[in-house]
C-alpha cells in the first residue's frame, strides 16, 4: 500500500485518472487486478498507487464508491443492495480480525506477562474509562471486560463501586462461538454503521465522533419508541 504522501503525488493522480477511465469503460462489469494492469498499461505498483489515490478522490468529490469482490474485481457501484453486501462483508471481516487478535494475541499475552508495559497500558485505558463512567453515570454498577483486562481493572472498578466481570471463552471450544456479552458490543457497532457519518472515520476530533454516536443512538431509541422504521442511508 502506498504511503499517504505518495497517494496524492502528481504521478499518483495521473495513475488514478487512468484507472478511473479504464473502470468507466468496463462498466457495468468489473476488472480484476491483473485485468486492470493490462488494460491501463500501468505497472502493478502504479496500479495500486492509482487505486489508493482514486479512493481519496472519490471521498472528496462524492463519486460512486469503488468496491472489490472476488468474482467481479474492482468496479464502481451505486446499487444499494450490492453496496450493503460489500460493506457487511468488510465489517464482518474486520470484526473477525479484531476478535482473533484479542482472543489469540492480547489474552495470551496478558496471561504470560500480566505486568508487561502494553498490558499495563490496556488496564490504564480501561481504568480511565471506568473513572469517566463512574463520574458521569453514577448509576452504572456492572461492567463486562475482555480477558485482556484482569486484576487491576477489577480492583479499580471495585474502588469506583463498579463490579467488573471478565468474560471468559469456554474451554475446549474450537472455531467460532458467540461469547456472552461480546455480541452486544458487535451488534451495537452494526447499528451505528447504519448511519453514514459513522460508517467511516470522518471526524478530526474524538468529541465529534462521540456526538455523532449520541445522535445515532437517539435516532435508534426514538424509532423504537414510536415503532417507526425510517430508511437509513443504505436504503436511499
Amino acid at each position: 500500500m502506498p504511503r499517504a504522501s505518495e497517494r496524492r503525488s502528481p504521478a499518483a493522480q495521473r495513475h488514478a485518472d487512468t484507472v478511473r477511465f479504464v473502470l468507466f469503460e468496463a462498466r457495468p462489469a468489473g476488472l480484476t487486478f491483473n485485468q486492470l494492469v493490462r488494460s491501463s498499461e500501468l505497472s502493478p505498483h502504479q496500479t495500486r498507487s492509482g487505486l489508493a489515490c482514486l479512493r481519496d478522490t472519490i471521498t472528496e468529490r462524492g463519486w460512486p464508491p469503488l468496491i472489490w469482490n472476488r468474482k467481479d474485481g474492482y468496479k464502481f457501484c451505486a446499487d444499494p443492495a450490492e453496496l450493503q453486501a460489500y460493506e457487511v462483508a468488510i465489517i464482518r471481516g474486520k470484526l473477525t480480525e479484531i476478535r482473533r487478535f484479542i482472543t489469540g494475541t492480547v489474552a495470551p499475552h496478558a496471561a504470560l506477562q500480566p505486568k508487561g508495559r502494553w498490558i499495563k497500558h490496556l488496564n490504564t485505558q480501561l481504568s480511565h474509562l471506568m473513572s469517566h463512567i463512574a463520574v458521569t453515570h453514577p448509576r452504572v454498577t456492572k461492567a463486562w471486560a475482555d480477558t485482556g483486562y484482569r486484576t487491576k481493572a477489577i480492583e479499580h472498578g471495585a474502588r469506583l463501586g463498579i463490579d467488573i466481570e471478565v468474560v471468559q471463552r469456554e474451554a475446549g471450544v474450537k472455531g467460532f462461538k458467540v461469547i456472552p456479552r461480546r455480541w452486544v458490543v458487535e451488534r451495537t457497532f452494526g447499528w451505528l454503521m447504519h448511519h453514514r457519518r459513522l460508517a467511516r472515520d470522518y471526524e478530526t476530533h474524538p468529541h465529534r465522533s462521540e456526538a455523532m454516536i449520541h445522535i445515532a443512538m437517539i435516532d435508534l431509541i426514538s424509532r423504537r419508541l414510536t415503532r417507526e422504521s425510517t430508511p437509513n442511508w443504505r436504503d436511499t
